[in-house]
């Protein structure tokens, strides 16, 4: 009966040292595995902020670089003494603003741009607009809200920006 126990007990030892090299290189190969698949998109931004970009260019290109799609990360720093920085940050992710214009020899950004569409009239979006119109005020960047850019003159769209330095605030301006 002592054999059979120390036969048992090898035959484990044997079977798990075969094993065990297999099951590390499962975990290995799962570890690898991506975790999710992703597309390339055709365009980084929608048909109405492309001709709004094109305008911007007409307009302000020779003063600013304009870049779409610029998250609020990376126009406020939240890391202010005193507050919650995590806090501050998690309030503020996920969230961008349309183009953010920089000036080409200071390279500080100047303006924020929000091109409203009629997903802006939406009350979860105008609470969503309102805290990052409080958060850009707060900070020092105007923001310049354009509405129905396609019936604005070049003039016209000079004159929001114009008007959003002068008050600093987040004014919707189109018809």
């Amino acid at each position: 009966m002592e054999y059979l126990w120390l036969y048992i007990t090898v035959g484990f030892i044997i079977v798990v040292a075969v094993l065990l090299p297999t099951s590390k290189k499962v975990v290995n190969e799962s570890a690898k595995r991506k975790e999710y698949d992703y597309a390339r998109r055709a365009y980084i931004m929608t048909q109405a902020e492309m001709n709004l970009f094109r305008r911007l260019e007409k307009v302000a290109a020779d003063r600013y670089y304009i870049f779409p799609q610029v998250h609020l990360s990376s126009l406020l720093n939240h890391t202010v003494k005193g507050q919650n920085w995590k806090a501050a940050l998690s309030a503020i992710q996920r969230k961008s603003v349309d183009f953010a214009l920089v000036d080409k020899i200071t390279l500080k950004t100047a303006y924020a741009v929000e091109l409203d569409d009629s997903t802006h009239n939406r009350p979860d979006r105008q609470e969503r607009d309102g805290r990052v119109e409080q958060c850009l005020h707060d900070a020092g960047i105007p923001l310049v809200r354009l509405r129905n850019v396609d019936k604005l003159s070049d003039i016209e769209i000079e004159n929001c920006f114009r008007l959003a330095n002068e008050q600093r605030s987040g004014q919707v301006v189109g018809r």
